[in-house]
């Protein structure tokens, strides 16, 4: 009886049939959960690339009408449509050749130069993933932002 069941074991330990599928069913979860990723993280980046898009369009914008800001947030609209949710910040600054940025009323710069104008259009929006990653949640603010010296 012993002699029997240990044949039998032996048996079905020498037989290969069944191992591929084996193998498959346990590396089909793993190979899907990686395409998947690529295909989000590929999709993050096209997301990622139409804020920088938008934002750029913003600045644009505000080389020819540097006094409309209005007219900037609605071009950052017009160039990518699909962003309703986004959010636009846009704002002038004051700054110097060296890279500081002015406090107001100041008209010089620390090295006797006169300053210049920029404007500053950020674009940010929550970009919903998928499928929930573990450590990173289900979604992620993402924002782009593009200066320009106006004058």
């Amino acid at each position: 009886m012993i002699r029997a069941a240990a044949l039998v074991f032996l048996r079905l330990v020498r037989c290969r049939r069944g191992v591929t599928a084996v193998e498959f069913a346990l590396a089909t979860p793993f190979l899907l959960a990686l395409c998947l990723g690529t295909v989000d993280l590929s999709l993050a980046a096209g997301e990622h690339m139409r804020l920088t898009s938008a934002a750029r369009a913003g600045v644009q914008y505000a080389y020819a009408n540097p006094d409309d800001l209005a007219g900037v947030s609605n071009a950052v609209t017009l160039d990518a449509p699909d962003l309703a949710a986004a959010s636009v910040a846009v704002s002038t600054f004051s700054g110097c050749a060296d890279g500081s940025t002015l406090p107001a009323g100041t008209t010089t710069c620390g090295d006797g130069s006169t300053p210049r104008s920029y404007v500053s259009v950020t674009v940010s929006e929550t970009y919903p993933f998928l499928v929930p990653f573990p450590g990173i949640g289900s979604s992620q603010q993402m924002s782009a932002s593009a200066t320009l010296r106006t004058e």
